[in-house]
């Protein structure tokens, strides 16, 4: 006569991915039914990205994998929006890709935000067009390190700022300016992890 198992408890591992995906949903379900100004909008979104920054260090180190944050802007009909991508590093390939699965929902706009200002390890760092190239998913990346059907070489994206699978970020400063300029907000990571704060506070 063979002895029935018992069915095994949650792990560790399996609990922490559940708290990562609920704060996911959490983030992604921020009400967006009221009517906001502009410096209202940037708050919100630049409070959206602090929280998926912070889920991003989880997840680095859960899987091990580097996580990275690319920012773009977009023209539409003459008017500019920033945007955000996650992507993750394929050491298999070599190169960033865009991220997968549950990470492919957190691609997203600042909104309310006028003006956005990147600098990376004290460096001013250009916030570049989306990538429109043929076979791509605009903001994705594709086969962006090969070429096109004419030979030229695709553009390689690569985020600006990396999550590492320590949990450390790369040194960099986000100042977010809102549309109607009454709002300053710097977004910023370093090895001991990422914060939000005022503009008037970063200048003091």
């Amino acid at each position: 006569m063979t002895r029935g198992t018992s069915p095994a408890g949650f792990t560790l591992l399996e609990l922490m991915m559940v708290i990562f995906v609920v704060g996911i949903i959490a983030a992604l379900a921020m009400p967006n039914l009221v009517l906001e100004d502009d410096s209202q909008a940037l708050k919100k979104s630049a409070d959206k990205l602090l929280t998926l920054l912070e889920l991003q260090g989880e997840e680095a180190i859960l899987t091990g994998t580097q996580r990275g944050l690319r920012l773009f802007q977009r023209q539409d009909d003459g008017d500019t929006s920033y945007h955000y991508q996650w992507m993750a590093w394929a050491s298999d390939q070599g190169q960033w890709l865009a991220a997968e699965g549950q990470m492919r929902q957190l691609e997203g706009e600042i909104r309310g935000v006028g003006d956005l200002v990147l600098a990376v390890e004290g460096q001013p760092v250009e916030i570049e067009q989306e990538l429109k190239a043929r076979g791509d998913r605009p903001g994705s990346v594709g086969e962006t390190n090969k070429k096109d059907d004419k030979g030229k070489k695709k553009q390689l994206i690569k985020p600006q700022a990396v999550v590492f699978s320590s949990g450390e970020v790369t040194n960099f400063d986000l100042t977010m300016t809102s549309s109607d300029g009454e709002l300053t907000l710097v977004l910023s990571g370093d090895y001991d992890g990422v914060s939000l704060r005022d503009g008037e506070e970063a200048g003091d």
